[in-house]
């Protein structure tokens, strides 16, 4: 059963109940009212018929039962009593309303009667139980003459009661009308917000609820009216909220989250302003559209975002926060790893045509000359070296750079590479050296070989530094610029020329690129002068080569 059904069963019984207590109560009351009106009736007209001078004169004369009995006939008929007994002071009876009654002993105590009090009580008598009163006949001198006890018998009271019972059952259904009719919309009303399921049903959907929300690998955020009213723990870790506006919810205590979803949805949440939420996730947030794969930097993390509007009844949106900083450091080490693969693939190409070439002059017996086309072939080899190597001291660089220079040989692109004086060395591990390096070179002679000049296709590479001795890397072309259209969004996701990088193409080399710079807080900026020059800045910090 549902639980918007077990409740409305549950309030229909209880006021079953109380319609019943409100009956019983009334018919006690009734029953006492009724036993009370009975009592007087036979206490007044007991002591009415003592004071009564025909009684009193009767009660002396030879044959009382004679003037007597047709007295007492006459007051049962007119009046609500149901017996009067007129009996000496030892208790015989001179009138009762069954004749073979008459002239035997009075089933009752008239001790108290018969020393001048009166006495009302309910016993059991010849008629059945009844309320009665036993009063004592005084004559002119005091001397206590007869005795009168009039009843009324309790089962006449019990009818009173229950002619009354129709009205009392009236009052009761009425009651559990009016009790079902206010409950109805209400069961109505949770039906609808329950979806009509059991109580088990929401308590294992609140466990679940509870485990998804708190244990999920994804944070989840949700946002009403411009407040944010539910952060869970993977949200507040992804986003670093530890600011104390957030403590309503950061759920201190081990209360259930329904309860604590109740309570933050009683505070309204927080206004997102106050959130300290990133800048970006905070425009995506405030502008309450759907949002599908949206990557932010936040800090060190790169975090993937998807806006969703929540089911109802909720009125509010869903973020969904996913953590994408270890795919980001995984895929840039995949594609260093493949360019320098590149590299090695096309030295050890250009190497194999020259040892072939050696082989095939000795072969010939030309030993002179095979020996002179290996020393100029070392001497190139080391003037390469000399050339792209100089004044850089990270092994990494020197290496990806000589590969690079190799590789654009083969293209038909002259790389040029200035290493100023006192320049440091950037602030990149090697992963993230070969990535950002190796991305701009890429792309640089992908757009050097599009274009034809006078003097050939170049790529020039130049590391200095500013006058506050930041790091400088420029990375320059002579191929044919960006178009403007591409230029506005060129560091994000599946934005690409259409010369590429062709290390895997599809626009995310630059985004890369444009995530590690940022996350060294670095600066990027693109030049269009008849080629394309990318200049990347690195705040001065001490060089820290990381795996």
């Amino acid at each position: 059963m549902s639980l918007a059904r077990r409740i409305l069963v549950l309030q229909l019984l209880l006021v079953l109940v109380l319609a019943a207590v409100f009956g019983a109560v009334l018919i006690h009351r009734a029953a006492q009212d009724a036993d009370e009106r009975a009592r007087e009736i036979s206490r007044t007209m007991s002591i009415a018929l003592a004071d009564d001078p025909f009684v009193i004169e009767q009660s002396g004369a030879d044959d009382p039962h004679a003037q007597l009995q047709p007295l007492a006939d006459d007051l049962v008929r007119s009046t609500e009593l149901d017996w009067i007994t007129i009996m000496s002071p030892e208790g015989i009876r001179w009138t009762h309303p069954r004749p073979e009654m008459i002239g035997q002993r009075f089933r009752g105590s008239i001790e108290e009667a018969r020393s001048g009090q009166v006495r009302t009580s309910t016993e059991q008598g010849q008629l059945g139980l009844s309320a009665r009163t036993t009063a004592p006949v005084r004559d002119e001198d005091g001397e206590i003459v007869a005795l009168v006890s009039t009843g009324v018998l309790v089962e006449h009271t019990a009818d009173e009661v229950w002619a009354e019972a129709p009205l009392l059952l009236g009052m009761a259904l009425a009651l559990l009308a009016a009790g079902a009719a206010a409950h109805l919309p209400l069961a109505r009303y949770l039906s609808q917000r329950t979806g009509g399921r059991t109580p088990e049903e929401l308590a294992e959907a609140v466990s679940v609820q509870d485990a998804v929300l708190e244990q999920a690998a994804q944070g989840l955020l949700l946002i009403e009216d411009g407040r944010l009213m539910l952060a869970n723990a993977r949200a507040r870790e992804l986003l670093g909220l530890t600011e104390p506006a957030l403590e309503a919810l950061q759920q201190p205590d081990g209360r259930s989250l329904v309860y604590r979803w109740a309570d933050r949805r009683r505070r309204r949440g927080i206004p997102l302003e106050e959130a300290s939420l990133p800048p970006q996730l905070q425009d995506l947030l405030t502008g309450q559209q759907e949002v599908r794969e949206q990557w932010i930097m936040h800090g060190e993390r790169t975090l993937i975002v998807s806006l969703l509007r929540a089911s109802e009844p909720s009125t509010g949106m869903v973020a969904i926060l996913r953590d994408h900083t270890e795919l980001t450091r995984l895929s840039g080490q995949l594609r260093a790893t493949t360019t320098m693969a590149q590299a090695l693939r096309s030295q050890t190409h250009e190497h194999a045509n020259r040892m072939h070439t050696i082989v095939a002059l000795l072969e010939l017996g030309e030993s002179e000359q095979a020996r002179r086309f290996a020393a100029a072939d070392q001497q190139r080899t080391l003037s390469l070296a000399g050339d792209v190597g100089a004044g850089i001291e990270d092994p990494v660089l020197t290496a990806l750079l000589l590969g690079k220079a190799s590789a654009a040989q083969e293209r038909g692109v002259r790389l040029e590479v200035h290493v100023a004086d006192g320049a440091p060395g950037l602030p990149l591990s090697a992963s993230e050296t070969v990535t950002v390096v190796g991305n701009l070179i890429d792309n640089a002679i992908e757009a050097a070989v599009a274009a034809s000049g006078a003097e050939g296709p170049l790529v020039e590479v130049e590391i200095a530094h500013d006058d506050d001795g930041a790091a400088i890397l420029s990375v320059a072309d002579s191929g044919p610029g960006i178009e403007a259209s591409v230029r506005e969004r060129i560091f994000q996701r599946g934005a690409s020329t259409k010369y590429s990088d062709t290390v895997g193409g599809h626009g995310v080399g630059l985004a890369l690129v444009s995530e590690i710079v940022h996350r060294h807080r670095g600066a990027i900026e693109v030049i269009d002068d008849g080629g394309t020059a990318f200049v990347l800045s690195f705040p001065l910090v001490s060089k820290e080569v990381r795996s």
